[in-house]
């Protein structure tokens, strides 16, 4: 194998872990959404069971309003997630639709191209139409791991506004 073909073997391996890597943040971002979208129910249902005029609660507004900036981060944590989730075109090395007229159809030209090209040429051509490949889909893979990175930490942010929440209630309960 001479050094042209060495290189396209290693594009097309990058260009099947771009993918791999898609998968993964796609999955990550499914888990986080159903995290939070969970989470967000049960404050629902925590804050409007706890929130019925209470006379051992007087600073009921504090516990409220932790509650609803809780909420309020877990919302935003799930829009992060849905973004991340958001179809994007990913650049693929050839559309079947390259190749077809219509669904039954080849374009013959285009198939003879390929098919009738020097050896050389088609390595060149190859290597361009995956370099451009690889750097589309990781470009789109970055964007896609930023908004799972700020779901993530909006979740974690939200825990720790539950944590706090939970706490002010039990000392605010004890201490009265």
């Amino acid at each position: 194998m001479d050094n042209k073909q060495n290189f396209l073997e290693e594009l097309k391996n990058q260009y099947g872990r771009e993918f791999e890597i898609k998968n993964s943040l796609e999955t990550k971002a499914n888990y986080n959404l159903a995290a939070s979208g969970i989470i967000v129910g049960l404050l629902f249902t925590f804050g409007a069971t706890l929130l019925e005029p209470s006379k051992t609660m007087p600073d009921i507004q504090w516990f409220v309003v932790l509650l609803l900036l809780s909420i309020g981060v877990f919302v935003i944590s799930i829009f992060c997630s849905v973004l991340a989730l958001r179809i994007k075109d990913y650049y693929f090395a050839f559309l079947p639709k390259y190749f077809y007229v219509d669904k039954d159809t080849f374009n013959e030209d285009k198939k003879n191209e390929y098919k009738n090209m020097d050896h050389n040429l088609y390595l060149t051509k190859m290597i361009d139409i995956y370099l451009r490949a690889n750097m589309y889909n990781y470009t789109e893979n970055e964007h896609k791991a930023k908004r799972i990175e700020i779901a993530h930490w909006l979740f974690v942010g939200g825990i720790g506004l539950i944590l706090i929440t939970i706490l002010f209630y039990s000392l605010n309960t004890i201490l009265k």
